[in-house]
């Protein structure tokens, strides 16, 4: 008795409305289902490697500016005190210029880097990692057998669905693909996941 507007919504209220002891099978997936489901996965890969790869470049330039940061100081404190440091030749103050010089670099450097960990990097990594999520989740209740009931076209609604999904990140970023230019997919196998007590092993009680 419900309402959707979207049959993989419907599908989707199905499985979940199941009683846990009534394992629903799921039909043999075809050709089709199967070509739609890896072309899928594929990109789904791109975009979690994509979000991967920029939350670690994030970290990276996090960790560089603070330790920028942590140089500027020390330096800034020795061109201190080698300012007016004597020597048997006389004062030093050649040496505290030049301190006070790589302090002023560091300083720059640090902040070119501290400007890569800006809001707009964090909210682009957001987005993308949402991208990645979302795949994911279309993937695993196909695989559950959440369009079972859609018979043949449950491999186009998976790919209308995903396309959907690719639209409404990109109304948030037009330019998001820009992340996933250079990245390619790696090996890694379609979840196994055959029906709804591996689809609670496998998605479920891996977000615990």
């Amino acid at each position: 008795g419900h309402d959707c507007a979207d049959p993989l919504d419907c599908a989707k209220v199905q499985v979940a409305a199941a009683p846990m002891g009534e394992e629903q099978p799921r039909p043999p997936l075809s050709e089709l289902d199967q070509e739609a489901l890896r072309n899928t996965w594929v990109w789904q890969r791109i975009w979690s490697l994509s979000a991967t790869g920029l939350r670690q470049r994030i970290d990276r330039a996090r960790r560089i500016a603070l330790i920028l940061a942590i140089a500027t100081a020390i330096l800034a404190v020795a061109a201190g005190q080698m300012a007016g440091l004597l020597t048997p030749w006389g004062e030093t103050p050649g040496w505290g210029k030049l301190l006070n010089f790589l302090a002023a670099l560091t300083a720059g450097v640090g902040a070119w880097f501290a400007r890569r960990t800006e809001l707009g990097s964090i909210r682009t990594w957001t987005t993308v990692r949402a991208v990645a999520e979302g795949l994911k989740s279309e993937i695993y209740q196909c695989l559950a057998g959440g369009v079972a009931d859609l018979g043949a076209e449950a491999g186009q609604v998976l790919t209308q669905r995903c396309h959907r999904l690719l639209q409404e990140a990109h109304r948030e970023d037009p330019g998001l693909e820009r992340v996933t230019l250079g990245v390619t997919a790696d090996d890694k196998p379609l979840p196994a996941v055959r029906d709804g007590a591996s689809y609670i092993e496998k998605r479920v009680n891996d977000q615990i």
